[in-house]
């Protein structure tokens, strides 16, 4: 509704106008600095943001040598967002939608390498590192074919600390610290629902522990309610 379009293909904008486009870099900005202090709930909302304001394609059915440079920026936007995603998906424990997101970027982006460096935390997070160790060999190939280049020095050290068991299924280096004895009971085959909001809480805090910011979490409710079996589902995982 912004758009008047007279004759001769010309096109005049009505006014006031709000960017999408530049509105979009500026919540990818602060997403980036979320995850620089940590905030990956923060992180993971601004790159859904972004997703949403971008979506579709820019003026379509318009085309004009100028509009390809747009749409190639916007892309790069949009792979930016997934592989923030992404991240913030990886440290609150989320595997699966982190996984998916890199794979988004990857379609997108072709050799991209920070994008094919989370698809092979995520398998490893989840116990693959056979699909890890495919996945940097699938992009070894495909840059020797495509440009006569090989891995990046990050990437080869990523892929050799996967296979050599460094990474565990929450990411970091394992652990064998036990757990109290109050955690280690058996959950009696009961399924566990309905907390995954609490979860993704949790995981956003023992994310900032293990990046070496000291946290303390409290959990509070009516006998009954089911602290201690969330306490054990969380130590668990």
């Amino acid at each position: 509704e912004r758009l008047e379009r007279l004759p001769a293909g010309a096109v005049r904008l009505r006014g006031p106008l709000r960017v999408d486009v530049e509105h979009a870099e500026e919540t990818l900005r602060d997403g980036r600095l979320a995850v620089e202090v940590r905030q990956w709930s923060a992180a993971s909302e601004a790159s859904q943001a972004v997703l949403d304001e971008l979506a579709g394609e820019v003026l379509a059915g318009d085309e004009a040598d100028w509009l390809e440079e747009v749409r190639r920026a916007v892309a790069d936007l949009r792979v930016e967002a997934l592989e923030l995603r992404a991240t913030a998906a990886l440290r609150m424990g989320a595997c699966a939608d982190a996984l998916g997101a890199a794979r988004a970027a990857v379609a997108v982006s072709g050799t991209r390498q920070p994008a094919w460096a989370l698809i092979m935390e995520a398998q490893a997070r989840q116990g693959d590192v056979a699909g890890a160790s495919e996945t940097f060999h699938a992009l070894r190939r495909k840059l020797m074919r495509e440009s006569g280049l090989t891995p990046s020095r990050q990437l080869i050290e990523l892929h050799d600390r996967i296979m050599a068991g460094e990474l565990g299924g929450n990411g970091h280096a394992r652990s064998s610290v036990g757990f109290p004895a109050a955690l280690s009971l058996e959950s009696g085959g009961e399924a566990f629902v309905g907390r995954q909001a609490i979860l993704d809480r949790l995981r956003e805090r023992y994310a900032r522990a293990k990046g070496g910011a000291r946290q303390f979490v409290a959990l509070c409710g009516e006998p009954g309610i089911g602290k201690t079996r969330l306490a054990t589902e969380f130590a668990r995982e």
